[in-house]
């Protein structure tokens, strides 16, 4: 395509995780500022890819974007239980200024995910 904007970008991702990161780095190269669906289907890439790092990195660019009050987006932070790092979306929950289904569902599904079967149940009773 000769002009790409951020919506065929976000098109492009659907589904195919490394390709995801590919394109939004791709996008970063030719300056296209992310919106909040990119910063969702690349986290959710970084967490079927088990990609702890990339999700670290992808946070911090989510802050500096100003899209980490967005609930979709911080319930995208799944990605640190997916990858292990329950401590680290314990910390990301903890400071959503909201809870909705979205945010306790990431939860419990990367509990599950870390085999912390005992309190995603607990957290399904909390919500």
């Amino acid at each position: 395509m000769p002009v790409r904007d951020v919506v065929c970008c976000n098109a492009m991702k659907c589904g195919q995780n490394q390709k995801a990161l590919e394109v939004f780095q791709l996008m970063q190269q030719e300056g296209l500022k992310p919106d909040p669906a990119t910063f969702i289907g690349v986290l959710n890439a970084c967490a079927n890819l088990l990609a702890l790092d990339g999700g670290r990195l992808t946070h911090e660019q989510v802050i500096h974007s100003g899209y980490e009050s967005d609930v979709s987006v911080s319930s995208s932070f799944v990605v640190y239980a997916k990858c292990g790092s329950t401590e680290d979306a314990w910390r990301v929950f903890n400071t959503m200024p909201s809870h909705d289904v979205m945010p306790w569902t990431a939860m419990i599904q990367g509990h599950v995910k870390c085999g912390k079967g005992r309190t995603a149940l607990e957290l399904y009773q909390q919500m």
